[in-house]
């Protein structure tokens, strides 16, 4: 376990539409962006593809794409469709289990499933079954393990890049004259306002 290096990021997902200057987080996988190395040029090529000058906030999707989680610099875990970059806040639920049982991992179709058992994260390949219940310990097979330090601390690593590109999606937003700002960058995030 020691050997292995693991890092975390927060990607987004694009298949040639936009464009961008960033290269993608690995060889393996040629479609996810890590949000941190996008600029304000690749930023304004995202808003400008989803047209954001001409859309009602209500009718704003989330940009694709979620955690992506690098072994050695080799994509292992990816998000898959229907996910979205608030996905973090179903990671950072892994670290409050503290279950020796199969949860499943909301990235998207399909999903994996964890287990916490000490202070490791044991992670099953991707999975397209319903309901953990019907699958059995032996039907899930262990294909990785993180330790708890390790998913901690590029999680919240993570949570400060969120943040960030936050910022720069609101100033990019400004300058192509959106007013709500701050509503629209949550959407293409993501974030569900509260008291709504």
């Amino acid at each position: 376990m020691g050997e292995n290096k693991y890092t975390l990021k927060t990607v987004i997902q694009d298949y040639g539409t936009f464009k961008l200057s960033a290269n993608s987080i690995s060889e393996n996988s040629k479609f996810h962006f890590d949000i941190s190395e996008l600029n304000h040029s690749d930023i304004d090529k995202i808003l400008k593809e989803n047209n954001i000058e001409k859309r009602d906030l209500a009718y704003i999707d989330a940009l694709s794409g979620g955690i992506a989680v690098l072994e050695n610099d080799i994509a292992v875990i990816e998000p898959t469709c229907c996910n979205n970059l608030q996905s973090i806040d179903e990671w950072e639920a892994i670290l409050k289990s503290n279950k020796n049982r199969w949860c499943q991992l909301w990235i998207g179709h399909p999903w994996i499933y964890y287990k916490v058992v000490n202070d490791v994260v044991y992670f099953s390949d991707y999975s397209d079954t319903v309901d953990y219940k019907q699958r059995k310990d032996i039907g899930i097979k262990k294909i990785r393990e993180i330790p708890i330090t390790v998913l901690t601390n590029q999680l919240k690593k993570m949570r400060i890049e969120l943040n960030e590109f936050n910022v720069k999606l609101r100033l990019r937003l400004v300058s192509i004259g959106i007013k709500d700002d701050n509503k629209f960058a949550n959407e293409l995030m993501g974030i569900e306002e509260q008291n709504q």
